[in-house]
């Protein structure tokens, strides 16, 4: 996900001005279809990452996520989700709506720096993520106190 986010910011990466209205129609529609397979990768995720939680841990050791290396880490990993989520709705629901409209009015200079924002702040936050995965990987998942 994080590569086709890249892909997506890339698109947009020539200054606003320069590129054509084919070109910025057709980074709109791009952005269009990532969200709704963005939006089916995400309810995957979700699903295997609480059935995953659930093999792992079981249900009587969830409390000590709070208590343990491996638990805290998976935690933040989680709440770097949820603000992808947040950079993903915001992309969905207002930045990409609001190209649309900046295309009509043929003035999209803002509704493109906007969307590079989120889209470059959303990748941070997905390499973040690869990253702690990455670090949870080399621990055990023993629930043990710190």
């Amino acid at each position: 996900m994080a590569g086709a986010l890249a892909g997506l910011f890339l698109l947009l990466l020539a200054p606003a001005d320069a590129m054509g209205i084919d070109r910025l129609d057709g980074a709109r529609r791009a952005l269009d279809a990532f969200s709704v397979t963005g939006s089916v990768i995400v309810g995957l995720i979700v699903v295997t990452g609480l059935a995953n939680s659930v093999l792992i841990l079981g249900f009587d050791n969830l409390a000590a996520l709070f208590t343990s290396l491996w638990g805290q880490l998976l935690l933040v990993k989680i709440l770097l989700f949820g603000i992808m989520l947040g950079f993903a709705a915001a992309n969905r629901y207002r930045f990409v709506p609001g190209l649309e409209r900046a295309l009509k009015l043929n003035d999209s200079t803002r509704a493109v720096q906007l969307l590079r924002i989120s889209l470059l702040l959303e990748t941070g936050v997905a390499v973040a993520i690869l990253a702690l995965v990455a670090w949870l990987g080399t621990l055990s998942p023993t629930l043990t106190e710190m």
